[in-house]
């Protein structure tokens, strides 16, 4: 997603711009309400300049409230070059992917969005570039779920004594349900910062960076984490990790603006979600949670795109066969596609002149 948007309207007598969280992809989405009269009124949005000469397709989420024409009705315009949009290229109500090529060019720090319409009202929400690779595409599902996953412990304390910045040991008025190896948050209110236990004498592995007084907040925390994490498993832990891949292709045509590209996906992916603590009854606190969060299907965004996840198996193993109790969620998806070749129309001047007849 593009760093530090900023938003600016042409004239604020004609066009609003609101932030909305009710309807949006990422938590927070623009809301512009183009009034009567507002044709040729445009929104500039700004942000940290990108050299996106190394990706492939500039792409973001759009819903744009019905109009009854088959005339353009706005246009996005990136680097001089504007990207014409119908009411035919969304389905209403929902948002639309969008996605623009841009192979071809270098670096990019703004785009405008001008109507075309005597009004016009639409979302617009998380805006970026992305690139699929061979070496990415896999470790980007496995990422993209652990930005997207949260699960509450539901376990906190206070420090029972201060300690001073670079200090390596806490003492908690309470150590019910922490253990060796449990991801502490530690806050006072204006300082907040993470530490993993070494034991239950209070030993961290590393030193604070901030001093904290008695009676500070502290919040066992369930991390979310890839399979290259540490190799000194926090507990609890919610675990992600591959599993499975398959060896299908397929190709696709997806259109972008003013073409298509045509992609490849090779096989998909198995992962799986698991929940893993020294105590059986929050692993089931917590797996009650993930279900009534995540479940046999959900969404989350992937390289930009919202995408839907689903449950093929689950599995809960007991400690009775000497590891922690775990509760296992096996899901299979398609990573995105690689991209083979792409065909964008380009515009062609024709010259014709009559030939004269002897």
């Amino acid at each position: 997603e593009f760093t530090n948007q900023v938003y600016t309207e042409s004239d604020e007598s004609y066009v609003t711009i609101s932030d909305n969280t009710d309807f949006s992809i990422d938590g927070s989405a623009k809301k512009f309400v183009f009034g009567l009269g507002s044709v040729d009124q445009y929104i500039d949005i700004s942000f940290d300049e990108v050299d996106i000469s190394d990706y492939e397709e500039i792409c973001f989420h759009v819903s744009v409230r019905p109009q009854l024409t088959d005339e353009n009705i706005f246009k996005i315009t990136i680097n001089g070059v504007d990207y014409n949009f119908t009411s035919r290229d969304f389905c209403h109500g929902l948002y639309n992917f969008i996605m623009i090529d841009c192979e071809s060019m270098t670096s990019i720090s703004s785009i405008r969005i001008t109507n075309l319409q005597n009004s016009l009202q639409m979302f617009f929400d998380y805006p970026g570039v992305r690139k699929v690779t061979y070496a990415d595409m896999d470790k980007d599902v496995v990422s993209a779920l652990q930005d997207h996953i949260s699960i509450d412990y539901g376990v906190s304390t206070t420090l029972s004594g201060g300690v001073s910045a670079g200090a390596k040991k806490v003492s908690l008025a309470s150590w019910n349900y922490i253990n060796e190896c449990t991801v502490l948050q530690i806050t006072d209110g204006v300082n907040t910062e993470e530490c993993v236990l070494k034991n239950e004498d209070g030993d961290l592995r590393d030193s604070l960076t901030y001093g904290y007084a008695s009676g500070s907040t502290v919040t066992a925390l369930c991390k979310v984490l890839r399979e290259d994490y540490d190799n000194i498993e926090v507990d609890p832990i919610c675990g992600i990790v591959v599993t499975d891949l398959g060896t299908s292709r397929e190709d696709v045509s997806v259109p972008v603006a003013g073409g298509y590209k045509h992609k490849r996906f090779l096989g998909a992916l198995g992962v799986l979600v698991y929940i893993d603590c020294r105590s059986k009854q929050k692993v089931l606190r917590m797996a009650r949670e993930y279900q009534a969060d995540y479940g046999d299907r959900f969404q989350f965004l992937l390289d930009g795109e919202l995408v839907d996840m689903y449950l093929e198996d689950t599995v809960f193993t007991d400690n009775e066969i000497g590891n922690n109790p775990r509760m296992a969620f096996l899901y299979r998806m398609e990573p995105q596609p690689i991209t083979i070749a792409t065909s964008v129309a380009t515009t062609m001047t024709l010259t014709v002149e009559p030939e004269e007849i002897e």
